[in-house]
């Protein structure tokens, strides 16, 4: 019996997660039509992904209209959250958010920072991230392009200032 079978487990880490996401990407299908559509998501998920790995993230996966990146300390020390920050205003420049000519690709940011249990989960020899909440609805859903969780800005003492390429507003803590 192999490592993961006789020592099943995970540990509970706090580490930042940045989903970006298309907004409005069935309608965009509908519009483009299926080659125009998918050489749209491809250069978005090109974008993304150098953006990721530039920052130093763990490119979790690509689901539909959406990726998601891992920021976890083993790989960026204690400045995962910051990275994730810098990532999500890079993803906003490379999709054109902050160009002059405007978006190439309406996209929604989402940062969050918290603890999870990176671990086994099921297959014991299947390492598995859970989702500690739901940030890729949230962004799917708001209207801001970059929505950072307020909790963890302030309780790591960043400031977050507007710019003339649009206010990126926080949310209030509950």
């Amino acid at each position: 019996m192999d490592f993961c079978h006789t020592h099943p487990g995970g540990a509970e880490v706090e580490l930042s997660m940045l989903f970006v996401d298309v907004r409005g990407s069935s309608q965009l299908a509908r519009q483009l039509g299926a080659t125009a559509f998918g050489k749209l998501m491809n250069r978005f998920y090109k974008a993304a992904s150098e953006v990721l790995v530039e920052t130093d993230a763990y490119v979790d996966k690509f689901v539909g209209d959406e990726v998601i990146g891992l920021y976890l300390p083993v790989f960026t020390g204690n400045e995962h959250a910051a990275l994730a920050i810098d990532a999500a205003r890079r993803i906003l420049r490379a999709t054109g958010h902050q160009g002059p000519e405007g978006a190439w690709v309406p996209v929604g940011v989402g940062v969050h920072t918290g603890i999870s249990f990176p671990g086994i989960s099921f297959d014991p020899c299947a390492f598995h991230l859970p989702p500690f909440v739901s940030t890729s609805s949230i962004v799917a859903r708001g209207n801001m392009p970059l929505l950072l969780i307020a909790i963890w800005v302030r309780s790591i003492g960043l400031a977050f200032r507007a710019s003339a390429a649009g206010p990126w507003p926080l949310p209030s803590t509950p």
